[in-house]
């Protein structure tokens, strides 16, 4: 029945993903007249794709193996004659998209093993494989990993090596990163000014083959179809936009780096005058990009000054970097500030920002906070004046309880 309400609600279809993941977690199969529904309404949304996926067993998998829509999705799920999908003939027999879906599960119980049979069949795969393989290593990553990853970025297919250097961003001991130190640190210069701002000036960094290896974007480095004849490195630097790689450049550096690389901190980076061959260059992107890969501490410390502030324009331009969905503190910042905004405007005055928020609660919302939201949340809906957004952010918010309830309910 929940799942129903869910499915016959609009506005609630949003909570589908996590209705679909508690169904996944507690082990449970869906009756095949619901299946289809849920099959039907996520043809074409791919958004939950992969909840859906973790619902389908084999038997309906095989099933589905002719359907036009989900008969290339399912593939991954389908056994080989005689076989099941954890047996290694699947890695030896299977389809592409077998093979690789084998090499996941694989990485996610046993590292070592996956990375073992990575290398016994590196050579030999094509390049659709090899980027898969590589995206795969994200899962369980080490240091064991890099001697793999350091190669793959020398792949001759794009592909595998901007997949590498994605996978790269997140060890900090590899070479890329510590490249990407090098260049910030020779490229920036610090000056401390009494009682005035800190100033950061940015010089150009040089477009070389070492750059290029590292798979800096084009934005940076120059599109080559732009570029005039000459070395690889001097076309590419030619069409290239140059403040848009040291960017990129900041946007490698682990936050925590920076005191050793220029004596400043990252919070203080982002305060400081950061100028590019004189002009303003605003690093704060590229730094909260940084912090998305670690802690997310320079991020959670802003959000929380801009919203104690009240500095509305810094609290909601912070919105693209929040990790999603939200943790319990900002949470409760979320449902403090959405119930003091309804509370003091009229419907017609509310901006399309506090709408999407509010209707976006029900699944953005810690789980531990969910009893508080749908409190504060029910206070400001008001039978005679409420707006539906708000009345359907109140029956997610109670459908959602409901869900993670079932998450902990007896079998």
């Amino acid at each position: 029945p929940l799942l129903e309400q869910i499915l016959v609600s609009k506005p609630q279809q949003q909570l589908l993903a996590t209705a679909l993941g508690v169904v996944a977690e507690r082990g449970w199969r869906l009756p095949d007249p619901l299946l289809v529904r849920v099959l039907n309404e996520t043809a074409y949304r791919h958004e939950e794709r992969d909840a859906v996926l973790g619902v389908i067993d084999e038997r309906a998998a095989a099933v589905l193996r002719d359907h036009p829509v989900w008969g290339k999705r399912v593939e991954p799920l389908v056994s080989l004659p005689g076989g099941d999908s954890g047996d290694d003939s699947v890695w030896r027999l299977g389809t592409t998209a077998q093979r690789l879906a084998y090499f996941r599960r694989l990485r996610a119980q046993d590292p070592a093993a996956a990375r073992t049979l990575m290398v016994a069949s590196w050579k030999k795969e094509r390049a659709e494989a090899r980027e898969g393989i590589v995206e795969a290593l994200a899962t369980g990553l080490g240091e064991a990993d890099l001697p793999l990853l350091e190669m793959a970025i020398t792949d001759r297919s794009g592909g595998v090596r901007q997949a590498a250097a994605l996978v790269l961003l997140h060890l900090p001991g590899s070479g890329l990163v510590q490249r990407a130190e090098a260049l910030a640190a020779s490229h920036m210069k610090v000056t401390k000014r009494f009682l005035r701002t800190t100033r950061v000036d940015c010089r150009p960094i040089e477009v070389t083959d070492e750059v290029l290896r590292d798979e800096y974007g084009e934005r940076g480095t120059g599109d080559p179809s732009r570029a005039d004849v000459g070395p690889p490195s001097a076309r590419r630097a030619a069409a290239g936009y140059p403040p848009a790689l040291l960017e990129e450049v900041v946007g490698r550096v682990p936050i925590d780096r920076w005191p050793a690389l220029i004596g400043l901190s990252a919070g203080q980076l982002l305060e400081a005058e950061v100028t590019f061959e004189g002009k303003p260059l605003d690093l704060s992107s590229a730094l909260f990009t940084a912090d998305r890969r670690g802690s997310g501490a320079l991020i959670e410390a802003c959000t929380a000054d801009a919203f104690k502030r009240g500095d509305l324009d810094r609290f909601t331009d912070m919105r693209r970097y929040w990790p999603y969905p939200y943790s319990a503190e900002h949470s409760r910042r979320m449902v403090s500030f959405l119930r003091s905004t309804l509370n003091s405007h009229r419907p017609e005055d509310i901006g399309y920002w506090t709408t999407q928020e509010t209707t976006r609660l029900p699944v953005s919302c810690h789980a531990a906070v969910l009893p508080e939201a749908l409190a504060l949340m029910e206070e400001t809906s008001r039978p005679d004046s409420a707006s539906s957004f708000v009345t359907d952010a109140v029956e997610g918010l109670r459908l959602r309880l409901r869900l993670e309830a079932l998450r902990t309910h007896p079998a």
